[in-house]
């Protein structure tokens, strides 16, 4: 029962969402039709607001326009008050009062011409009638549900300066007797891409077609401009806001009833589809998930037969029902042949780890490798990709005068490649013990690894010998990288004749090649696992950065400079994971002077 209603619950989850979207999505189409008819009638009223307000002005002509210029030369000197609406009626008899008292004896039926007033009656006048403007902004704003209805006239077109004159957000001081100013002419950057509009308005001096749109910390306003002009000269603009998140009443009406009609029938319409996949689908699910939880408490085939009940029609959960009798029938042997491989696998890795270490302890790794020869020292390292790799080096006496030494690389990886590398090495070293030219060395080794290689596999190799009485190096390449010499503390790269490589042609002809080596030069040999090591981006480590670590860590002991080249090339690879196997020797001849 408790299944049974957990998965109820889930399909209860999927239509309640379903029906929840479809809802919304519902909704939102009728508020977007209904929001674009009430946006539509918000700009046409804008429209007609200022242009209202620009006749009030122009009925007063000159009076508005003396009022803009004793405003510019005069802005910081005005306190109007932040109670404008209350306040103009005292600014208004105060004024007349002064005039009564200074101009005339006929008192309030005199008024004089701004130009012959005093300073005092300019300034009265000028606070009396900027409250009574900022008063008629406002209260149009008010009576036609705007946002803001304010005046602004530009200051500088080409830096794209304005002012206002009559700012609607109202910014204030307080003086020291307690009384709440407007701060007046507030002087801001208007962007003229999201002012375009206005703008346009200022410049052509004519009604626009179109709003400016702006979202800031006064909200998401439609702004439409109507230029204010006076005997044929521009004053300003007149500007009014409307609230495009303001949505009428009757909008969200409408939304709410269209959502409920559908609501209701969603609902309707989920009780029968639930009932439906109650019957058809639920409770056989339900049953079929015991047989199985029964089967993996119990590993009883015999609830194959139970689960095949449950194919009563014929459609996908029948299908179901049917593979997991077949896969419980079927499971038992796969659970034997499972056994069976990962003993193997077992066995496998065991043996890998032997033929790890048989690989190890082919390499020789006793450092000094001659102390009864002085004249030379060498260290080498070399670390598989897969449990057993492919490199090799070595390095042994040919008699008591010469020293060879061999670094190679075989093509594949593994236990095939590991496989091949005992043979090569083994027929390198034997043949140069013989003392024979190196050249016919790699030659009889050649042919020999050519003979019955039906895989295909090759070596790069790098076989040296050096006459440890006078420094002579002698030396010859089948296809292996570029060695570095260090002579005179500088390091540099000595690129022989490539040649071929091993087992790849029969009866290639090998040729060898000669490098004097002086007292306290070293050699540095290496695979294409140093060279070719990638970082996550899959950049290559390359010869700049080789011969780069080599130059800083060349001064080192040998057995310390080898562990701080792979340091760097660790660090470059970061967290990629090796790919191919890192092989490294450094020789250095100290000569036979050398204690």
């Amino acid at each position: 029962m408790k299944k049974t209603k957990s998965l109820g619950f889930k399909f209860g989850i999927i239509f309640s969402i379903y029906a929840v979207v479809t809802i919304l999505i519902s909704a939102v189409m009728t508020y977007v039709s209904q929001t674009d008819a009430y946006h539509h009638e918000c700009r046409e009223s804008a429209m007609q607001i200022t242009t209202n307000i620009k006749n009030r002005i122009l009925d007063e002509g000159e009076e508005f326009k003396t009022l803009k210029e004793y405003f510019e030369k005069h802005m910081d000197e005005l306190e109007i008050s932040r109670d404008f609406e209350t306040d103009q009626y005292r600014a208004r008899d105060e004024f007349y009062e002064y005039m009564a008292e200074h101009f005339s004896q006929e008192g309030l039926k005199y008024d004089p011409d701004f130009d012959e007033m005093d300073e005092t009656g300019c300034r009265l006048y000028v606070t009396w009638r900027i409250e009574y403007w900022f008063s008629v902004f406002f209260q149009t704003a008010a009576d036609y549900n705007l946002s803001y209805v304010y005046f602004l006239y530009p200051t500088n077109e080409k830096e794209h300066m304005v002012r206002y004159m009559f700012d609607a957000t109202l910014p204030t001081r307080v003086t020291e007797d307690g009384r709440e100013l407007l701060i007046m002419g507030d002087e801001v950057y208007q962007d003229p891409i999201s002012h375009l509009y206005m703008w346009t308005a200022w410049i052509t001096g004519s009604k626009v077609d179109g709003f400016d749109t702006s979202d800031n910390e006064y909200g998401f306003v439609y702004t439409y401009s109507t230029p204010l002009i006076i005997d044929d000269v521009p004053i300003g603009l007149i500007c009014a806001d409307v609230d495009v998140e303001k949505v009428k009443s009757t909008i969200m009406a409408n939304v709410a009833a269209q959502t409920g009609v559908l609501t209701l029938i969603l609902l309707v319409s989920m009780l029968l589809l639930y009932a439906f996949i109650r019957r058809h689908v639920i409770t056989r699910l339900i049953r079929l998930e015991k047989y199985v939880k029964d089967y993996a408490d119990n590993k009883d085939n015999a609830i194959s037969a139970k689960i095949r009940t449950v194919v009563t029609e014929e459609d996908e959960l029948s299908s179901l029902s049917e593979r997991f009798a077949v896969m419980i029938d079927e499971l038992e042997d796969y659970m034997k042949d499972l056994q069976a491989v990962t003993a193997e696998k077992e066995r496998i890795g065991a043996e890998l780890n032997v033929a790890a270490q048989i690989q190890a302890d082919m390499l020789p790794r006793i450092f000094p490798p001659f102390p009864e020869w002085p004249e030379v020292d060498l260290f080498a390292t070399m670390t598989p990709a897969k449990e057993v790799g492919g490199d090799f080096y070595d390095f042994f006496m040919i008699d008591d005068k010469h020293m060879g030494m061999v670094i190679a690389d075989v093509s594949s990886k593994g236990v095939p490649a590991a496989l091949f590398m005992v043979i090569a090495k083994t027929l390198i070293k034997n043949s140069a013990q013989t003392g024979e030219d190196i050249a016919k060395v790699f030659c009889s080794v050649n042919n020999q690894l050519c003979e019955g290689n039906e895989e295909s596999m090759f070596v790069t190799a790098f076989l040296a010998v050096i006459d440890i009485s006078t420094g002579m190096l002698t030396y010859v390449n089948a296809g292996h990288e570029p060695f570095l010499h260090r002579h005179d503390g500088s390091w540099s790269w000595v690129r022989p004749d490539p040649g071929f490589i091993l087992a790849g042609l029969p009866d290639f002809e090998y040729h060898s090649e000669s490098l004097q080596i002086h007292p306290s030069d070293r050699l540095f040999f290496f695979t294409d696992g140093v060279s070719e090591s990638q970082n996550v981006e899959g950049t290559l480590f390359g010869e700049e950065r080789i011969l780069e670590t080599v130059s800083k860590n060349g001064d080192r002991e040998l057995t310390k400079m080898l562990p701080l080249i792979r340091e760097d090339i660790d660090s470059f690879a970061g967290e990629a994971p090796q790919f191919d196997d890192i092989t490294m020797l450094v020789f250095e001849y100290r000569g036979k002077d050398k204690k």
